[in-house]
């Protein structure tokens, strides 16, 4: 076990992680990358258990879909810089919204048929969002942009 404490990026693709197993990653400061690759829902808990990651910096989800309340666990992870979230099939405005609330969330990638046009209308309440890609499946719903939200002082001064 001692080896899983130095561990600083796991790459999970294909299988049938659990999240029994990885819960024996908690406690590891060093863990700042995450990224499920598998085209299958996550077993409950699961994104609960990365969110508690200390220092994660970094999650991908690339065909990895889960619950909602999963979704929601991930505003636990206040070190958030970079989320990618890519062919998720039932992340949607809501879940969405909930990510206004990661505080250092630089670059965001959101890739869902469940998403809309609704989804825009949220960006200015990113606090730190430099760089943002989403699109829904039908591509109806497709923005790109690379402009610096504006910083809690502007907002408050407003």
């Amino acid at each position: 076990m001692a080896q899983l404490k130095e561990l600083r990026e796991l790459r999970l693709q294909g299988g049938k992680p659990t999240t029994e197993g990885f819960r024996r990653l908690r406690g590891n400061t060093n863990l700042c990358y995450v990224r499920f690759a598998c085209l299958f829902d996550l077993p409950g808990g699961m994104l609960s258990e990365a969110a508690n990651l200390p220092q994660l910096r970094q999650l991908s989800l690339y065909g990895a879909s889960a619950a909602s309340s999963e979704y929601a666990s991930l505003v636990k992870a206040t070190n958030l810089v970079d989320l990618q979230i890519t062919y998720a099939r039932n992340f949607g405005d809501a879940d969405f919204y909930r990510l206004t609330n990661l505080p250092c969330l630089q670059n965001l990638v959101v890739r869902s048929e469940s998403l809309t046009a609704g989804s825009a209308d949220l960006l200015p309440q990113f606090r730190a969002l430099t760089n943002v890609d989403l699109a829904g499946w039908t591509r109806r719903t497709s923005w790109r942009t690379n402009w610096p939200a504006p910083n809690r002082a502007q907002q408050e001064a407003r």
